[in-house]
């Protein structure tokens, strides 16, 4: 029993068959491959040619999908060659010092810039970081379905009633922004612009609160549109 486990080379669960469902350990290659009730190989794990990780496969619709496993790095790309030239991947990367890094690429049916690259980076010390790029920071289109919001960005409207002729200002509040350095802007909701509104203005941005001004020829009501944006 002993001398024909260590000849052992290869095995078939169950034993011996040949066709139908069945796993095949083959030690020589360093394969396992895995067959469903109908005969036909479904996964198959295996060294890749450097040593550096395991294939696996399986059947999906449109294409039957591989997968390609190695330290910090997965790879997907359909079995059959030659139809996706750069194949979808996600990478974890560090260099265990001054940053993190995980990617997340679309991979391109024909090796063009139509790839699209999510990047999450860590920055010790600092804030993390996303950006959505093409290949070698080329530009990339990001589409929000829903409501976007950001921490360096703020709008809403206020009404005003300005004495008549004489510039007026009411302070408008806001969830703090990021930032060090504050921009603000404002409209006036109106068709008598120049007219009887003749004048829109904002002052004193900061992180919480801004200025809003308003010029009118008449002591009327005006809703004014503003926002505040911050920069770094």
């Amino acid at each position: 029993m002993k001398s024909f486990i260590a000849a052992l080379r290869s095995l078939v669960l169950p034993w011996g068959r040949t066709s139908g469902q069945r796993i095949v350990l083959d030690g020589d290659a360093g394969r396992i491959q895995i067959y469903n009730t109908a005969g036909l190989l479904i996964a198959e794990m295996s060294p890749t040619v450097d040593g550096g990780g395991v294939w696996t496969r399986g059947v999906q619709s449109p294409q039957n999908l591989a997968a390609f496993l190695g330290g910090g790095e997965l790879l997907f790309h359909p079995v059959t060659d030659n139809l996706v030239q750069i194949p979808g991947q996600l990478f974890w990367d560090s260099d265990g010092l001054s940053y993190t890094s995980l990617v997340l690429d679309s991979g391109a049916i024909d090796g063009t810039n139509e790839r699209a690259i999510l990047l999450l980076n860590g920055d010790p010390g600092g804030r993390g970081r996303c950006r959505v790029q093409g290949p070698s920071g080329a530009p990339a289109d990001l589409i929000v379905s829903g409501a976007a919001t950001s921490a360096d960005h703020r709008f809403g409207q206020v009404g005003i009633t300005p004495a008549a002729g004489v510039p007026t200002s009411v302070g408008v509040t806001y969830p703090a922004m990021v930032g060090s350095t504050f921009y603000g802007q404002a409209t006036a909701s109106t068709t008598v612009v120049g007219t009887q509104v003749t004048g829109v203005a904002v002052t004193a941005p900061t992180a919480t609160t801004m200025n809003v001004w308003v010029c009118r020829t008449g002591a009327t009501l005006t809703f004014v549109n503003w926002e505040a944006r911050s920069a770094p």
